[in-house]
């Protein structure tokens, strides 16, 4: 019986220490592109519209003593509308849809309940954007992120209070 005790506390202790070393979550949230085209000899009357995007994925952070890594998968989606006139005078209009996978790997510094982080961030393009742009989609992007998070108000851990007998009597 003891034998079992003593694999159950283990297992329970181990339990609760990965709970603290791992945090699994979901992100999601919006987005606003704005696709820029430059004129060139043979397009003009650009106007662009950028419509609101949306991400949604996943992240797994690893919590260490001062710092975390937090992997992330996010599958992004965004819209803009865009027109111009070729050097004739037509006129053209469509919608570039930009659908990608992000995969950033921040890297972060815990300054009590605040932390700074910083990471790169690869790229990679789902689809083709439009017709009328290069292949250049099928290749990964490299880029970086950095910032500042703060806990929301309502993820603080509040001490639970027992109820206290009251010594009022009637």
């Amino acid at each position: 019986m003891r034998k079992h005790f003593l694999i159950l506390a283990f297992l329970s202790a181990l339990t609760l220490s990965a709970q603290d070393f791992l945090t699994l979550g979901l992100k999601g949230g919006i987005n606003f592109p704005n696709l820029k085209l430059e004129s060139s000899s043979s397009l003009s009357n650009i106007t662009t519209t950028g419509n609101l995007g949306w991400h949604a994925g996943v992240m797994l952070r690893i919590n260490l003593p001062i710092i975390y890594i937090q992997p992330e998968v996010i599958y992004t989606h965004a819209e803009s509308d865009y027109s111009f006139t070729t050097t004739g005078t037509d006129e053209y209009a469509s919608s570039y849809i930009i659908q990608r996978l992000d995969v950033p790997i921040p890297v972060g510094l815990k300054l009590g309940p605040a932390a700074i982080f910083a990471g790169p961030v690869v790229s990679f393009p789902i689809a083709s954007p439009s017709k009328i742009f290069d292949n250049s989609y099928k290749t990964g992007t490299w880029g970086y992120q950095i910032g500042a998070l703060r806990p929301a108000p309502f993820h603080k851990k509040r001490p639970r209070r027992l109820p206290v007998p009251s010594d009022r009597t009637k």
